[in-house]
């Protein structure tokens, strides 16, 4: 099927044919090939057919990719007269190009190095455009990074219906920013408005809407992919297909080509102030890049984003984000096997805020018949169904989530290692610190919301209860310090929270959209009057915000040290995603084992113990963490 606007074709000739060659192309592939990162060269109807097949599931691009296309092209397209234009293609299944290959980027010891390397791979791109060749691609599965950057590249791209293929410059999720020519060519593509959108989320877009928008100039079946691809490569050869113009409204050309331009950037840098309080460089970079090279010559814009490129690369945020991202994969990786046989039913037990949550994405994600189950409802005892290892892999896997394994003990891992961050909150409370305060302090270190609005969300008899049953655990000494006698007169008083209209904060049925949020008076009046005659404070504590800050994050990061020490999480890997995606560790600092690596243990140790000699024993350093300071090693390798 070949799409064009609101037309349709149906293409049947040789679609029978062409599944059958495709199949042998790649058997024969699999014996015998020249290159390490392409099948085998063909030429058909005078258009060179270059078809990326990398070693890994996932073509890659690489330093390695980077030579044998190269060599490809000197030694096999450019002599060959009778070519008239190229086509790329992937023999994968699902992935078109996913992106550069991150451990490229860790390789370079000084990573302004890389600029030269990317430069090279221009230079190599500019002398290809200037035979005049046309380049098509041909995008089945996933183009994202450097992938859509290559495509980019070309005069014109056509994507398949598949459900795999996406489009997508993701790298800001990496702490990066496109570093293959994508902060140039986008724009002149979609526009600024747009490229600014897609390169500051790192979202992907489907053909459709990449079609919509000019991204892609087709969107055909698969099985037809190959054939439209040379056919519309030959359109280009002899004028009878024309490279798609871009069509500004009256908004994108004041946006663009005046003074304006300056209040697009303004809100841009306000939204990324916004949802990243200023923790990420790669969203700044990206605009400072885009702005700064507005009406610049083509060669003098790619020097300065690979300039940025290293720049970026060379931060802490960025190493962190990769770590996230190397860590993702690093759980997934497990040996027990796979399930005797195939879950169909999932039970959950408790249909609050995260039963009821997980419930949802196994219907939605997972595709399974749930029996969701409450303390109020019928016997549970039905959905108390032994599972083991391996298929309850398989079902977050199926649930779209990134399972790790902990081992079963109370709070398991999150709640664990939040059950001392949350007392310690409370000890900051009873020292007279005040709730905003608090919250504003941890959220300004990263976290998605702070503690205080947090036990709100929750529910504070949830809270309270959550407190008191870790307090008698096997944490011992760990959930010393804290004062859980407030949050117990709230249940009494039945402030529980947004449940019930008012817990720490107040939360009128009426109030308006993006309102600010106004503390519980009553509770206000409680609290000072519990501080004034059981703790003989009067004011407000002079508590720096970053001593607020680590007082809880250190409890917090102490726990998981302590996780890892008793054997709780597999590694640290685990500790890390479980962090970031378990509980909103912020994903800038890579979870607690990734920040202490950058951060250096020696001195997270130093300063648990400043906190233990003036506040307790709750403070003493996981053995774990004195080892790795002494010896200064790291928890990632």
């Amino acid at each position: 099927m070949l799409r064009t606007g609101n037309n349709v074709v149906l293409r049947q000739a040789r679609l029978m044919s062409r599944a059958s060659s495709t199949s042998t192309t790649a058997a024969a592939g699999s014996s015998a090939r020249t290159y390490q990162y392409f099948d085998e060269f063909e030429v058909k109807q005078g258009v060179a057919v270059i078809r990326l097949n990398g070693p890994g599931k996932m073509n890659t691009i690489s330093q390695g990719m980077q030579k044998e296309a190269e060599a490809i092209f000197r030694e096999r397209v450019l002599p060959n007269k009778d070519i008239k234009a190229v086509v790329f293609l992937s023999s994968k299944p699902d992935n078109f190009i996913a992106g550069a290959d991150i451990d490229m980027i860790k390789a370079f010891e000084n990573k302004q190095d890389i600029k030269a390397l990317t430069m090279k791979g221009h230079s190599f791109f500019e002398e290809l455009k200037k035979t005049k060749l046309p380049m098509v691609a041909g995008i089945n599965g996933v183009a994202l990074g450097g992938g859509l950057e290559w495509a980019l590249y070309c005069d014109y791209r056509v994507a398949t219906t598949s459900k795999k293929t996406a489009l997508g410059l993701p790298e800001v999720k990496l702490g990066l920013l496109p570093g293959m020519g994508g902060t140039y060519h986008l724009p002149k593509l979609v526009g600024y408005a747009t490229a600014m959108d897609m390169m500051l989320t790192g979202k992907n877009i489907k053909p459709d809407k990449a079609k919509k928008m000019g991204l892609v100039d087709l969107v055909v079946d698969p099985v037809v992919l190959e054939d439209v691809c040379i056919r519309q490569a030959l359109g280009l050869v002899d004028g009878s297909v024309k490279v798609g113009k871009r069509k500004r409204d009256w908004i994108n050309y004041f946006l663009e080509e005046t003074p304006l331009s300056s209040v697009m950037f303004k809100k841009a840098r306000e939204t990324v102030d916004k949802q990243s309080g200023g923790h990420y460089p790669a969203p700044y970079g990206i605009l400072d890049v885009l702005q700064q090279n507005m009406g610049k010559s083509k060669r003098e814009h790619l020097e300065a984003e690979a300039k940025k490129f290293c720049d970026l690369a060379e931060t802490r945020e960025s190493e962190a984000l990769i770590g996230i991202f190397h860590g993702m994969n690093a759980v997934k990786k497990h040996d027990y096997g796979v399930p005797k046989q195939p879950v169909k039913k999932v039970a959950v037990l408790g249909a609050g805020l995260m039963g009821s949550g997980i419930a949802q994405v196994s219907v939605d994600q997972g595709k399974y018949t749930v029996l969701l189950k409450d303390k109020d409802g019928p016997s549970v005892s039905r959905g108390e169904k032994a599972i083991v290892a391996a298929a309850a892999m398989d079902v977050g896997t199926k649930q779209g989530k990134t399972a790790i394994f902990v081992k079963d003990v109370p709070g398991f891992f999150v709640n664990r290692c939040l059950a001392p961050f949350m007392s310690e909150v409370t000890a900051l409370v009873t020292e007279g610190v005040n709730l905003e305060t608090l919250d504003k302090s941890l959220r300004k270190f990263g976290m998605p919301v702070g503690p205080i609005t947090l036990s709100d969300e929750v529910g504070i008899d949830v809270s309270n209860h959550v407190g008191k049953f870790m307090s008698s655990a096997d944490l011992g000494v760990r959930m010393h310090g804290g004062d859980a006698s407030l949050m117990a007169k709230m249940v009494e008083k039945g402030w529980l929270g947004r449940k019930a209209g008012k817990g720490f904060y107040l939360y009128p049925k009426d109030a308006k959209k993006g309102a600010k949020k106004q503390l519980n008076p009553e509770m206000v009046s409680m609290l000072q009057e519990y501080l004034r005659t059981e703790k003989g404070i009067t004011g407000e504590s002079k508590l720096s915000v970053e001593d607020i800050q680590w007082r809880a994050i250190s409890r917090f990061v102490n726990e998981a040290a302590f996780s890892l020490q008793d054997g709780i999480i597999r590694g640290p890997a685990d500790g890390d995603i479980g962090a970031v995606f378990g509980i909103g560790f912020p994903p800038f600092l890579g979870g607690p084992f990734r920040m202490l690596d950058i951060q250096g243990v020696q001195g997270f140790v130093d300063r648990m113990y400043r906190y233990r000699d003036a506040k307790g024993e709750q403070f003493e350093p996981a053995q774990i963490l004195k080892d790795h300071a002494k010896a200064n090693k790291k928890f990632h390798a």
